[in-house]
């Protein structure tokens, strides 16, 4: 079973939202794809400060993860969910498409796609980008990654010397980037 759920970030976490949500998000990560989100844009209602803001959004993770989330499994699921995205939008040509449908819904890329023309010949992430036909986060995500793709193979080319690994699991506090390398190698 797929289950999709969120939780808003509008200030401390309390019992209720344990016996509410939390321990059936806990639960139910078991032999599920389990995706679970922090609504922050549905919080700005009832919080306006931004820095209040991520600093609600950074406590409810912290709370989730300490509860008994496991972010592993999200990954898997998520990885899935991507390889899903890739199958339905296409092969090596389209994944930018599976990468917007990962980032904006699978449902406004394929309205974006119902707008074409000719949706088998302009059927690539760069034609709906021309067009407009998706949100500007969207529009911005996609070369954004590819950039960091083509950046991370020789970052020296393009002006970034190399960084030492940071220790396992643990981030340079001042700009809190944790090289490439790491990431992978967690990742596997």
């Amino acid at each position: 079973m797929r289950i999709l759920s969120g939780i808003q970030p509008s200030g401390a976490l309390h019992i209720g939202n344990y016996f509410g949500a939390i321990a059936q998000y806990i639960a139910l990560q078991e032999g599920n794809e389990a995706f679970y989100f922090v609504a922050d844009y549905h919080a700005l209602t009832s919080v306006r400060d931004a820095a209040k803001m991520r600093q609600n959004v950074l406590d409810v993770l912290l709370d989730l993860l300490s509860l008994g989330l496991d972010p592993e499994k999200a990954t898997l699921a998520s990885a899935k969910y991507f390889k899903e995205l890739i199958a339905i939008f296409g092969g090596q040509s389209s994944v930018m498409l599976a990468m917007a449908a990962y980032n904006a819904g699978e449902g406004r890329v394929v309205g974006a796609l119902r707008k074409i023309d000719n949706p088998m010949r302009n059927r690539d992430f760069w034609y709906i980008y021309r067009m407009g036909y998706l949100a500007e986060e969207t529009n911005e995500y996609i070369p954004r990654v590819m950039a960091l793709l083509i950046i991370s193979e020789h970052p020296e080319q393009y002006g970034f010397s190399q960084v030492p690994a940071a220790p396992a699991g643990q981030a340079d506090a001042e700009n809190d980037f944790i090289p490439l390398d790491n990431i992978k190698n967690t990742a596997k």
